[in-house]
């Protein structure tokens, strides 16, 4: 029997990081027990050019959005407010319990998480949206689980970012 074989690819190709997001996701689900919603999407067209996006997925009546992008040149407009809303109203629609932001670790400053720029920008968007931060720090599946039902029992309803902390905000239009 062969040893499996490390190697660092400093250019991995788009089919072996989906086969590690797959493995992930798979992953994920076992621990909740949940099924998976196929891909839910919208985008914002300019002369039939996307321009921003949003894609989620739903899994135990709970969105997850797994991504956000506003072309640079048209930031700065409600792009981004606009796909989230779009998002917002799916699940309400499906009867979601609450939106699940992730945001890729990359964009997390290790020395002081919740104080990088992108985090500023989602307080920032979190208040024009009227929602209210909650910070709860999580590093195992255990403390997700237990963060969520702290926000289940305290019927927050509304986005969470998970990062090396999780950040709940209060969302009412959710569950209206």
């Amino acid at each position: 029997m062969l040893e499996p074989a490390l190697t660092i690819d400093e250019s991995p190709s788009a089919e072996d990081i989906a086969l590690v997001a797959q493995g992930m996701r798979r992953h994920a689900l076992s621990q909740i027990d949940g099924d998976e919603s196929p891909p839910i999407a919208c985008f914002v067209r300019e002369n039939g050019v996307i321009v921003g996006g949003v894609v989620s997925r739903i899994v135990q009546r709970r969105m997850f959005v797994d991504l956000l992008w506003v072309d640079e040149t048209r930031r700065n407009r409600g792009l981004g407010s606009a796909l989230l809303q779009s998002m917002e109203r799916v699940a309400r629609d499906r009867g979601c319990r609450d939106i699940c932001v992730s945001r890729p670790a990359a964009f997390v400053n290790p020395l002081h998480p919740g104080e990088d720029e992108e985090f500023r920008e989602s307080q920032i968007a979190a208040q024009r949206l009227g929602l209210t931060l909650r910070r709860f720090p999580v590093r195992t599946v255990a403390e997700v689980n237990a963060a969520l039902q702290a926000m289940a029992r305290d019927h927050i309803d509304g986005v969470v970012t998970f990062s090396n902390a999780l950040i709940m905000s209060q969302r009412n239009t959710i569950a209206e």
